[in-house]
């Protein structure tokens, strides 16, 4: 009975576990499907929230577009930017070398000008030592004849008033040049260099000969000196004029230059090239002036008078390395970095100022070795530009 029991008990147990299975699986199987459900509208929701972030009007998408044309604008703008400032820095430097044009046709203007003044005092001269030769003459006839001197008398006073006549109107834009005015050295400010002009007066008194009588043969000799002072004062003035005339060329080359509207390096270069090339020409001009010293029979006045060319002739190297300049650098001073300072303190040795003296052989022979190596260093610095 006890067994029979047992059994029954076990039997109810298992179709209770049957039934509760069964619904076990019912309640799995609908909770499955709701949570499948919510599953796939959640999908769907973060599906729709990825797509609007991705191609929506504020997506990824749309932004990168933004951010890519974004870049590409400030990179324009950096562009324009950068252009703006090189045009400025262009503006300027053009604007500089604007005004070194204006500067350098001044300046052209400016030695043209003391072209044509020492021109006008030269042929002055000249017309005093043609009428000083004649008066030589005129003594000298008195001397070697018989003649009544009351005749020679009278020439030599009409060429001495010829020549007080020319000391006293000989002009050029309202300075007198041989009356005395220049005693007082005359100045002619030329951008940053004083160019001066010195002669002394040339009247008969100045020269003291306004009161010469033909019978006193003394007068021949002082005749002969006044004849001597008045070429010099000649060979000066056609040095000067030389000096003037190589300016002229070396402003109006370099002038040349800034109208080819190169950039502002370029400029420089072309500008000490040309102006370096000029110096060349200038120790050339010097070599020849002590071979011909050194070569002919010549008299103290004559060797005098090539000095005065030659002094006259590198006073332009000096005038030009300290006074050349471009969009206010000075070219050939040392301040622009591809050119040395190449005025003739720079080019002389042991600290002295390159020179030429023409007065002995010693000097002369000197003089030649020192141009030389002027001649080479300036060379070099071509080649290296």
């Amino acid at each position: 009975m006890k067994k029979i029991m047992v059994n029954q008990r076990n039997k109810e147990e298992n179709q209770l576990d049957s039934v509760t299975l069964k619904k076990l699986k019912r309640e799995t199987k609908g909770i499955t499907l709701i949570a499948l459900v919510v599953t796939i509208i959640v999908l769907l929701i973060l599906a729709g929230i990825a797509i609007s972030l991705t191609i929506g009007q504020n997506g990824i998408i749309n932004r990168a577009k933004d951010a890519v044309e974004i870049y590409e604008d400030a990179g324009i703008r950096e562009k324009e930017g950068l252009n703006d400032l090189a045009g400025e820095i262009d503006k300027h430097a053009n604007a500089g070398i604007s005004n070194d044009k204006n500067r350098y046709q001044d300046m052209i203007n400016k030695y043209t000008n003391l072209q044509e003044l020492l021109y006008t005092a030269r042929s002055g001269l000249s017309d005093i030592f043609s009428k000083l030769q004649n008066i030589r003459m005129e003594l000298l006839e008195v001397k070697q004849s018989n003649d009544e001197n009351g005749e020679h008398q009278n020439a030599v006073n009409q060429y001495l008033s010829e020549i007080d006549n020319v000391a006293n109107t000989v002009s050029y834009d309202n300075i007198y040049l041989l009356n005395g005015f220049l005693e007082t050295p005359f100045v002619e400010e030329i951008d940053d260099y004083n160019w001066t002009l010195q002669i002394d007066g040339c009247k008969t008194e100045d020269l003291g000969i306004n009161n010469l009588n033909v019978s006193d043969e003394n007068n021949i000799q002082k005749i002969e000196e006044t004849i001597s002072q008045i070429n010099l004062l000649r060979s000066y003035c056609g040095a000067k004029l030389s000096q003037v005339e190589l300016l002229v060329e070396i402003y109006s080359a370099a002038n040349d230059i800034i109208n080819q509207n190169y950039d502002l390096e370029k400029t420089k270069q072309e500008i000490a090239k040309q102006t370096l090339n000029q110096f060349i020409n200038i120790f050339a001009s010097e070599k020849q002036l002590i071979e011909q010293v050194e070569s002919g029979m010549m008299t103290d006045d004559d060797i005098e008078n090539f000095q005065e060319e030659a002094n006259a002739l590198l006073e332009v190297i000096d005038i030009i390395a300290n006074n050349i300049k471009i969009n206010s650098e000075h070219i050939l001073n040392g301040d622009f970095a591809q050119v040395p300072n190449v005025n003739l303190n720079a080019l002389g040795k042991n600290g002295e100022k390159l020179e030429v003296k023409l007065d002995s052989t010693e000097n002369r022979n000197t003089s030649l070795s020192n141009i030389e190596d002027a001649e080479v260093i300036i060379n070099g610095i071509i080649g290296s530009l």
